[in-house]
């Protein structure tokens, strides 16, 4: 899977998951380079308490990222 239909696919389930409890207007501030997804949505997860789901099968969670966000939203965090 390609890296935009990975991140798209996180936005999704974020955005499905999420969007009742307004999650996705929440500020976050995070820099990873060159970090497996996994360790990413793990970190943001106790920063945060901010719950992920999805399916290892569709998300190649050893998949490496490099993102630099300074207080935006989580949704056009997750976006980046």
């Amino acid at each position: 899977m390609r890296k935009s239909q990975t991140i798209y696919l996180l936005v999704l389930l974020a955005n499905g998951l999420l969007a009742q409890s307004g999650i996705l207007t929440k500020k976050v501030t995070f820099e990873y380079s060159n970090t497996r997804i996994k360790e990413a949505l793990n970190d943001l997860t106790q920063r945060y308490q901010i719950p992920f789901s999805y399916s290892t099968e569709q998300v190649n969670v050893r998949q490496r990222i490099s993102a630099k966000v300074v207080d935006l939203p989580l949704a056009t965090a997750l976006d980046r």
